[in-house]
């Protein structure tokens, strides 16, 4: 079996630094202050945004253009509310993803 996204230095290395942000700034006890966690990308950084918030509850919504994969390179895991994928139809990688029934248009 070949090498998954996950296992990719750039995927681990975005999710490190979000882990990271997180501890950074969670909620102050004190004076109730919060963060909202929102990814954006675009083609493989869409991708990657969209796996991270499948992986990570903290995440509070994701906004994808064109998210690029492989048809068979991720398996469709189901819709996520948190994520909404923008697709134009005149990009085919865009169109031919498996996250294609998250698409917002």
């Amino acid at each position: 079996m070949g090498l998954s996204l996950h296992d990719t230095e750039r995927y681990t290395s975005v999710k490190q630094k979000l882990l990271e942000l997180h501890d950074l700034y969670e909620v102050d006890a004190d004076t109730n202050v919060s963060v909202r966690f929102v990814l954006t990308g675009h083609s493989l950084g869409g991708t990657i945004a969209q796996e991270l918030t499948r992986e990570l509850s903290f995440i509070d919504d994701t906004f994808t253009y064109n998210a690029g994969a492989s048809p068979i390179g991720i398996p469709f895991q189901g819709s996520d509310p948190r994520i909404h994928n923008y697709v134009s139809s005149y990009d085919p990688i865009a169109m031919s993803i498996v996250h294609r029934e998250e698409t917002v248009s």
